[in-house]
């Protein structure tokens, strides 16, 4: 038993290295520096702190037509060559959804594209990338990537994407899973095999017309767990009542108290100016700076919030909660996202949905 449960605490260390890897160079652009050997035809680079996934900072990328992004000799990409779960980990943030896709080129001193990466930019907000050049782009044992050139579509105007977090690592991990951006090779059945798979498998409900019965049924069931959630039908006057009562408002005032620190602010364009929210896979420092996790807040700050507005009709509760509600879907909390890995339910998302409804 306890070297099992050593195997899996080792597992657990290892599939943390895509996003730790002490042995990679982390691009997060904190010194307001573009890289040198990174340049742009048909467009513009510069840091900004406008978005930001790791750190205060992030590379604001702007073009109009085709364009080309060309990273020369990138630190780490050599190792991350040599290393069959070596591979591409970064964080892209989009402005304007289109269909077309951006696509990443891995190519050699010569110029020759050893392996490529298609990566859908039909979304608004912060996606993640996690991809094995081995596994999941074929790049053949033995070539070396000297260069990374991005293809970027023509949308028809000028477009803009974030890059932040950006690392070519050794380990990326085997957690890796598709989603509605792009696709990797898993093999491993005990994870997510197929998450957009799943989440197709919703039947068709437009135009469904429910029967009185069925409405009556589903009405029914919102009154209960919605008596279940503040207790309106209880006897006041019972012991156990006012033990649920002491306790439910000392939970609302420490969630309050703990989203005190987190302050209402959304930029001109109508998004949240909160910084990077991470899934339980993140360690609790990333490049020597600290990160938040969306379970942090899903535990203790939501529900709170959500019971304080009900029981005790705080607007100011119920703007934060909606801030939140935007803030996790900004940060990539969002329909066919990913986010590296959903495995394990790293979310801890029972305080989002216990909360919203």
């Amino acid at each position: 038993m306890k070297n099992n449960l050593s195997q899996i605490l080792l597992a657990g260390g290892l599939a943390l290295l895509s996003v730790s890897d002490v042995a990679a160079q982390i691009y997060s652009f904190e010194d307001n520096q573009i890289p040198q050997g990174w340049h742009i035809s048909g467009g513009t680079l510069e840091t900004s702190a406008l978005r930001h996934k790791l750190g205060k900072q992030s590379l604001r990328i702007q073009w109009s037509g085709n364009s080309l992004l060309s990273l020369e000799t990138p630190a780490g990409i050599k190792e991350a060559c040599k290393s069959r779960s070596g591979g591409l980990a970064t964080w892209v943030y989009n402005e304007t959804p289109t269909d077309a896709p951006m696509v990443f080129l891995f190519q050699d001193e010569k110029g020759t594209t050893l392996c490529e990466l298609s990566f859908n930019l039909n979304f608004k907000g912060w996606r993640c990338i996690w991809s094995k050049f081995r596994e999941d782009m074929k790049l053949p044992a033995g070539k070396m990537i000297s260069a990374v050139k991005v293809k970027l579509p023509d949308a028809g105007k000028q477009s803009t994407i974030y890059l932040d977090y950006l690392e070519f690592s050794k380990n990326v991990s085997w957690q890796k899973m598709s989603d509605l951006q792009y696709s990797v090779n898993q093999r491993d059945f005990s994870l997510i095999h197929n998450f957009i798979g799943y989440r197709n498998m919703n039947p068709d409900l437009t135009g469904i017309e429910l029967s009185d019965d069925k409405q009556k049924g589903i009405s029914a069931i919102s009154d209960r767990l919605t008596n279940w959630y503040l207790g309106e039908d209880c006897e006041t006057a019972a012991s156990f009542y006012q033990t649920r009562q002491k306790a439910e408002k000392a939970f609302i005032q420490k969630g309050i108290k703990s989203g005190s620190k987190i302050k209402i602010q959304y930029n001109a364009d109508g998004t949240p100016a909160g910084d990077g929210l991470y899934p339980l896979y993140a360690p609790s420092k990333i490049d020597g700076t600290p990160v938040q996790s969306f379970m942090n807040i899903n535990r203790n700050i939501l529900l709170p919030l959500a019971l304080d507005y009900r029981k005790n009709n705080s607007k100011e509760s119920l703007d934060k909660a909606i801030y939140i509600y935007d803030w996790f879907y900004d940060q990539g909390w969002a329909d066919g996202s990913g986010m590296g890995t959903l495995c394990f339910e790293k979310l801890r998302s029972a305080g989002y949905f216990h909360s919203f409804f």
